[in-house]
């Protein structure tokens, strides 16, 4: 074999192996933009208690997807390892981004955390300071108003109740008012709900 024909073999070998190299290139890119491409998020909607945890809530198409959770609200929930653990009662927009060889998608779901009960908060508070759900007052007459929220959070809004206390004086006109002279109990019943408040005063 002469020296010319040695170089144009080789030559012709460098070319074969090079388009080789070329189309298995070509083929595993494509072959792994298809796989991002047709990458699917199966997720539903949540309900949970305040203190439950929820695994296993998705599931990509492709198990070498990079999974990434959003989530625009603090204290309603928070992932830890990929679990969601509800925290507080309300209602969170959750999105689950799946990444693959630079494309993406997502899918969002709606998270909606309750209590096992009803809630409430009192608020406006004249004449007295609210330490750990107990009123001290100031003297011996207090002003305040209670909002009732329901398993989600939401406000309760007319809704019948009853009240009483266990000494002393108590009225409503917009907002409790108070009289007592020794500790005492106040109590907010709605009967039609089967939710009683129980507020500690004491002087």
């Amino acid at each position: 074999m002469s020296k010319k024909t040695l170089i144009t073999v080789i030559t012709s070998s460098l070319l074969i192996v090079a388009s080789l190299i070329v189309l298995l290139v070509f083929f595993v890119v494509k072959k792994d933009d298809a796989k991002a491409e047709n990458l699917q998020i199966q997720a539903e909607d949540i309900v949970l208690y305040i203190g439950q945890e929820k695994n296993d809530f998705y599931s990509v198409s492709n198990a070498n997807a990079s999974v990434t959770f959003v989530y625009d609200k603090d204290g309603i929930i928070e992932v830890i390892n990929g679990a969601i653990i509800a925290l507080d009662r309300g209602v969170q927009e959750f999105t689950i981004v799946a990444t693959l060889s630079g494309q993406s998608t997502s899918k969002t779901i709606r998270v909606t955390v309750r209590s096992l009960d009803y809630d409430y908060e009192i608020t406006d508070l004249v004449g007295g300071v609210l330490q750990d759900d107990i009123i001290y007052l100031n003297s011996n007459v207090c002003q305040f108003q209670t909002i009732l929220y329901d398993m989600v959070g939401q406000k309760v809004e007319g809704q019948h109740f009853e009240y009483s206390i266990s000494s002393g004086k108590i009225s409503y006109d917009m907002a409790f008012l108070v009289e007592a002279d020794q500790d005492c109990q106040v109590k907010i019943i709605y009967p039609n709900l089967g939710f009683e408040i129980v507020i500690e005063i004491k002087i």
